[in-house]
C-alpha cells in the first residue's frame, strides 16, 4: 500500500499513526511508502533551519507506519542559485536526513523531477555525493529531460541501480514521446532491479467512464510484464 501525502493524514499523532498501521495489517495492505511535502531547496533562505526538522518528522511518520520508503522532492531553486549551489545545497541536506533515515530504518527516495533533478546526470550527481545506502532515487519514468546524448529510456537505464521505488505511466513521456512499458521493464530486469512496479495514473480531463476502464487496463499490463520479466 503506497502512503500517504501530507495533506492526507489526518494527524501526526502516535495514537492515530498506530490505528492506520494496524487498520493496514488488518486489510493486508501493509505501507510500503510514504510521501511528504518537504523539500530540500528552501523556497526562501530563512527557511532552511526548517529542511531538517521536518524531514526528521516524516522519517518518523514512515518509521511508525511500519513503511521502509520515504518519497522527497529536492524543489526548486531560486533565479539567484546556480545550478551547481543548488545539487550542494540537495547533497548537504540529503546527507543529514538519510544519516537520520538510517537510525530509523527507512530509505530516502528522491523523485526525479524538472528542476535540479530532471536528467539523469544530475541524479547521479547527487546520489555519487550523498553515498548512502540509505538514499536513492524514485524513478519516475515520465519525468526525465532528454539530453543530446541520452533519450528518456538512456536515463531510465542510468538510474535503474540507483533506484528505490519507480512510478509507473502508460502513454507519453513528458516531451510528447510515446513509452514503451514492455522496453522499460527490460531495463529494469536486465539493471537487477527488484523493487516495486508502482501504477501512477493522472485523471485530470478524463471522465470516471475513462478512468474506470484505463486503470484496470494499465494494471493488467504492468502485472503481464512483471511476470513476464520476473525471472529475467
Amino acid at each position: 500500500m503506497k502512503g500517504y501525502r501530507t495533506e492526507d493524514l489526518k494527524s501526526a499523532e502516535p495514537t492515530y499513526l498506530n490505528h492506520l498501521r494496524n487498520l493496514a495489517l488488518r486489510n493486508g495492505l501493509p505501507f510500503t511508502e510514504v510521501a511528504c511535502g518537504a523539500t530540500l531547496l528552501p523556497p526562501r533562505k530563512d527557511r532552511r533551519a526548517e529542511i531538517i526538522p521536518e524531514l526528521k518528522k516524516w522519517i518518523n511518520i514512515t518509521q511508525q507506519l511500519a513503511a521502509s520508503h520515504l518519497r522527497i522532492f529536492s524543489g526548486k531553486y531560486s533565479p539567484e542559485m546556480s545550478q551547481a549551489q543548488a545539487v550542494d545545497t540537495v547533497v548537504e541536506i540529503m546527507k543529514q536526513a538519510a544519516d537520520y533515515a538510517a537510525e530509523k530504518g527507512v530509505i530516502l527516495g528522491l523523485e526525479n523531477q524538472k528542476g535540479i533533478t530532471e536528467t539523469a546526470d544530475l541524479c547521479l550527481e547527487i546520489m555519487h555525493c550523498v553515498s548512502s545506502p540509505f538514499a536513492g532515487i524514485i524513478l519516475d519514468i515520465t519525468h526525465f529531460v532528454p539530453t543530446p546524448s541520452q533519450d528518456n529510456y538512456a536515463q531510465i537505464a542510468a538510474c535503474a541501480s540507483v533506484a528505490t521505488h519507480t512510478h509507473i505511466r502508460s502513454g507519453k513521456f513528458d516531451d510528447g514521446t510515446s513509452i514503451g512499458l514492455d522496453y522499460i521493464w527490460r531495463i529494469f530486469a536486465e539493471s537487477g532491479y527488484r523493487g516495486y512496479m508502482s501504477v501512477e495514473y493522472e485523471s485530470q480531463d478524463r471522465s470516471e467512464a475513462q478512468i474506470n476502464n484505463d486503470v484496470p487496463k494499465l494494471m493488467e499490463q504492468c502485472r503481464r510484464l512483471c511476470r513476464t520479466y520476473s525471472t529475467a
